[in-house]
């Protein structure tokens, strides 16, 4: 028997009678595919997170004081201090600036949508960042230039704080009224690519999460949320709030850091999760982005948002 012979026999062997799949040739397909569906969906139905989903609207006249909202001038009790930060801008002028006013959510407003039961059930939050220098996040020394408040006092007694002088007028955001939404997300392939995960493809994972009923986010920086997951446009941020969180820079690879300790960050990474997300914000001719095309993410640990602690409230930028 030749050796051409001999494979054409070794071939319809291996594929069984009348050219079907014999058992072997069967069992690698099958390992081939992967998870079965139910599998995957009940690891889905295990990981997914409600998120709070915010659309705006120019609000046309001054809102009432507490309600929810992006921009304008932010409500405030009595004895309110304007946050600053101290920072390098873009061509390296380190300044004492203003945080610009980004949003202020009425948490009794927003409970009816906060179906994972996470957040506060009252008071107001607050998110200032300095849109000057535009800091990434991943350097320890931008600690202060993102500034989250949490007030649970009386909303009757809040009223409009003036703008500081020295906050310019491009970064004094109009005023939007908001409606919110509840939906459930999946983390994107970079947060959900951990040890043990069922699906070790991202094309399948896509596929899988869409079909899953949580597809992925094709813009980003259209995306604008309370919880859930960050809609990832370079990587995953979870281990970088825990690395910067320690003190350490992480703005490039480390080599410096130990295999326990980098195991260690891994494993605190899922301490973090998502309290905002707010890509662009336009209205008629105004317009602030982030960077290219980005998002601005706050994250936070969980015990920290059990504990109302938002002091430690770290603030990830990334764009395309």
């Amino acid at each position: 028997m030749g050796a051409f012979d001999f494979l054409k026999n070794f071939l319809k062997k291996s594929r069984g009678k009348n050219g079907k799949e014999g058992p072997c040739a069967a069992a690698e397909k099958k390992e081939e595919q992967g998870p079965s569906s139910d599998l995957i969906f009940e690891e889905f139905s295990a990981i997914q997170k409600n998120a709070v989903s915010i659309a705006y609207s120019h609000a046309g006249q001054a809102l009432a004081p507490g309600k929810s909202k992006i921009g304008g001038r932010p409500h405030v009790p009595q004895g309110f201090v304007w946050p600053y930060f101290e920072g390098a801008d873009f061509d390296n002028v380190v300044k004492n600036r203003p945080l610009a006013f980004l949003a202020q959510f009425d948490l009794a407003e927003v409970k009816t949508f906060d179906k994972d039961d996470v957040l506060p059930a009252k008071g107001m939050l607050y998110f200032f960042y300095d849109v000057e220098t535009q800091r990434w996040g991943f350097d320890p020394a931008d600690k202060g230039c993102a500034r989250v408040l949490y007030y649970d006092g009386d909303v009757g007694a809040l009223s409009a704080a003036e703008f500081p002088d020295d906050l310019p007028a491009e970064y004094r955001i109009p005023e939007q009224r908001l409606v919110f939404s509840a939906r459930r997300e999946l983390p994107d392939w970079e947060e959900y690519a951990r040890e043990g995960r069922a699906i070790g493809d991202w094309e399948e994972y896509d596929d899988a999460r869409a079909r899953f009923g949580c597809p992925p986010t094709e813009e980003p920086d259209g995306v604008h949320k309370l919880l859930g997951y960050a809609d990832v446009i370079q990587d995953e941020m979870t281990e970088e709030c825990e690395t910067v969180a320690r003190g350490i820079y992480c703005g490039d690879v480390r080599s410096d850091l130990s295999a326990a300790e980098k195991d260690d960050i891994r494993a605190r990474a899922e301490d973090w999760t998502l309290l905002l997300q707010l890509g662009t914000l336009t209205d008629d001719d105004f317009e602030l982005m982030w960077g290219d095309c980005g998002c601005i993410y706050f994250y936070i640990r969980r015990q920290d948002l059990r504990d109302k602690n938002f002091g430690n409230v770290r603030l990830m930028l990334q764009c395309t």
